[in-house]
């Protein structure tokens, strides 16, 4: 009996040591979550989208636009150094989806098709029509289910996953999801820098991680995990199966994902199966290939384009 109350006492003072611990942290979340809306203010616009608000960065003129979608923990900070080279010749606009970096929390239950809705809305707010859709990493998933649900005018693919990659990364970003309750109390802004890859200059790398250790986005971040779990391999293998816009595919030739090789695989495969597909693959190319290599990716893609009848695509 005396262990049974030592035993209750010590749990109680455990508890309440726990519960003062993240009653502080949620304070310090909000003082920080404060400075980085003063220190870092959003670099585009907002479209409304179901009463949420979406951030925007746009540059560029000329059609057809290409619509830019990040990966896990990203936004459209991740595309400014190839935004940089595509913005010359057409419009280009990159998209923070809802809960990702200045744009505002997701409702939930999501999917990837939801995000994809999402995007529909904000392009019809911002009066683009038959898009170039452009993902990298599991922003693929996103422009795929895009593709099986509205017009474009193409599809590229920025060692974007895949339908046979995803299983694998699933497993993964799953795991995530175990760390939902220490996002909410901001005890993951450490980790931040996880999603503010080296490739990327210093002082955007510093934006980026200030942003993404906010409580709310590794919330999300920790919820896309779980939704790829949950229906993302479904929704993309259906997607792949309905995809029969032009497709541009551009891999990482050493990406440095733990499903490497399943990754790369899926990529080939899907686009020797597509009948409108053009494979590149960048030899040395990290993940991040969109950063460390702007430059030769801006090139492949405006090749690609050029090649494109203007009324390809449509269906």
């Amino acid at each position: 009996m005396k262990l049974l109350r030592w035993t209750a006492g010590a749990v109680a003072i455990l508890l309440t040591a726990l519960l003062l611990a993240t009653t502080g942290s949620l304070a310090v979340e909000q003082q920080a979550s404060h400075a980085v809306a003063t220190d870092f203010p959003p670099r585009g616009e907002f479209v409304t989208v179901n009463r949420a608000k979406m951030h925007v960065i746009c540059q560029g003129t000329g059609d057809p636009a290409l619509v830019l979608q990040a990966g896990i923990g990203g936004g459209a900070l991740d595309w400014l150094p190839l935004m940089s080279h595509l913005s010359a010749e057409r419009r280009v606009c990159a998209f923070d989806r809802l809960g990702q970096d200045w744009s505002d929390p997701a409702p939930m239950p999501r999917t990837f098709a939801t995000a994809a809705d999402d995007l529909h809305r904000a392009l019809m707010q911002l009066g683009i029509d038959r898009p170039m859709v452009v993902g990298h990493s599991l922003g693929g998933a996103v422009v795929q289910l895009y593709a099986a649900r509205y017009d474009v005018a193409g599809v590229i693919l920025i060692d974007g996953l895949t339908a046979p990659a995803a299983p694998a990364v699933a497993k993964r970003l799953n795991s995530y999801h175990a760390l939902d309750g220490l996002a909410k109390t901001g005890m993951l802004r450490p980790i931040a820098g996880l999603f503010a890859d080296a490739a990327y200059p210093a002082d955007l790398r510093q934006e980026m991680r200030a942003l993404r250790g906010q409580a709310t986005v590794m919330q999300q971040i920790t919820a896309e995990g779980a939704l790829v779990f949950a229906s993302g391999v479904d929704e993309l293998a259906a997607a792949q199966a309905h995809l029969d816009a032009p497709l541009l595919v551009i891999a990482a030739g050493d990406s440095g994902l733990p499903e490497a090789d399943v990754f790369l695989s899926g990529l080939r495969d899907l686009a020797a199966a597509h009948s409108q597909a053009t494979y590149h693959e960048v030899p040395g190319a990290p993940h991040y290939v969109i950063a460390g290599h702007a430059q030769e990716v801006a090139q492949i893609v405006e090749r690609w384009i050029a090649t494109i009848p203007a009324q390809e695509g449509a269906r």
